[in-house]
């Protein structure tokens, strides 16, 4: 992501801003699960990989889950929006397999509560 909020002069998301990160601090998860009244809050970090057939695959669930970057693309000149979706494609590169696929590592927080009696 970091190859299209350069190419788009995007600053970073504020810390606890929306998005589909915003929940990477176990604290804060913590937090908001507790805060929403459950009991016995747990938050486990699992290791897990993200794994698509293809570059185009993988832009397009992009896209999908990023509204912000869908929204500044639009804005584009057609020629700069291919040539911002080559460089992100390229950018995973090396997560690329040996059958063509990317397989990204991922770190997911995992809470669990229990709903008090």
């Amino acid at each position: 992501m970091k190859t299209l909020m350069d190419h788009l002069g995007a600053p970073p998301p504020e810390p606890g801003a929306p998005g589909p990160c915003s929940l990477g601090d176990r604290e804060r998860l913590a937090e908001l699960v507790d805060g929403a009244g459950f009991e016995n809050v747990t938050v486990e970090e699992l290791e897990a990989e993200d794994r698509f057939p293809d570059a185009d695959a993988w832009w397009n669930r992009t896209l999908a889950l990023a509204a912000p970057f869908t929204a500044a693309l639009s804005h584009l000149a057609p020629e700069s929006a291919h040539e911002l979706e080559a460089k992100v494609k390229a950018s995973a590169d090396e997560y690329e397999t040996d059958d063509g696929s990317l397989a990204f590592p991922a770190v997911v927080n995992v809470a669990s509560a229990r709903r008090p009696n």
